[in-house]
């Protein structure tokens, strides 16, 4: 499948003229052939050569050392899989990352033989959970690219699979899941309904109510008639 067109084209911003002045901050890169010339990083790959060797400038934070592109994670992923002959477009690289993390979730489960979720959750998944790296990979369904909305998603249920995520609904998950314009609703709706019951997201003072599996403890009943969110629990 696809993606349908966005509803909200007219409301798109465009780029300005970018200030010289403003730019020259962001030209921390140096090209060893010509080291007085600061690059920005989209025109590291216009001078860049499989021998050439740049370094971040130490306004940068760089340790003045030169470096290959591949020795440079930074540079090797951004620019160097792209440039490289039969390089990575950006949706193919997306990909190709998120399998790695697909792979490392896979050679460790969340759960035993029997279905019992292990305690502690392994550390890979520890790690992708953090407050800090989770909002990425929900923003993942924000891609418009049907292949790695799939997968991102797919990345998300495994991450979430067995671990405590009842704050999930702060990285925006919900309001983007509802905002995804695309056709193959599959991968996001799966997440939807395995996680939109045990979000805390009512106040303290605030009982839930008695029925567990009643709308109103649905995330989703801020945003959805009630009928929509029965039926998201009762199929």
């Amino acid at each position: 499948g696809g993606r349908g067109d966005a509803p909200f084209t007219a409301n798109l911003l465009e780029a300005g003229e970018v200030d010289p002045e403003e730019s020259a901050r962001f030209r921390v890169w140096q090209h060893k052939a010509d080291p007085e010339k600061g690059l920005l990083l989209s025109e590291v790959k216009g001078v860049m050569d499989e021998s050439d060797s740049f370094r971040l400038g130490e306004e940068a934070g760089g340790d003045g050392a030169w470096r290959s592109v591949a020795d440079v994670p930074q540079l090797r992923w951004t620019v160097g899989m792209r440039a490289s002959p039969g390089g990575l477009s950006m949706a193919q690289m997306s990909l190709r990352c998120i399998s790695i993390l697909r792979a490392l979730c896979a050679m460790f489960p969340s759960r035993d033989t029997d279905g019992a979720p292990k305690v502690p959750i392994p550390r890979i998944k520890r790690s992708l959970s953090d407050p800090l790296v989770l909002p990425h990979i929900v923003q993942l369904c924000l891609a418009g690219h049907a292949a790695v909305v799939e997968e991102g998603m797919g990345l998300l249920k495994e991450v979430i699979d067995g671990g405590n995520h009842k704050k999930l609904y702060k990285t925006g998950f919900y309001y983007f899941a509802l905002s995804f314009v695309g056709d193959d609703l599959g991968s996001v709706a799966r997440v939807l309904r395995d996680t939109h019951m045990n979000q805390e997201w009512y106040r303290r003072d605030q009982d839930r109510e008695g029925d567990a599996n009643s709308p109103l403890n649905s995330i989703l009943s801020l945003m959805l008639p009630p009928s929509l969110v029965c039926f998201l629990v009762n199929h």
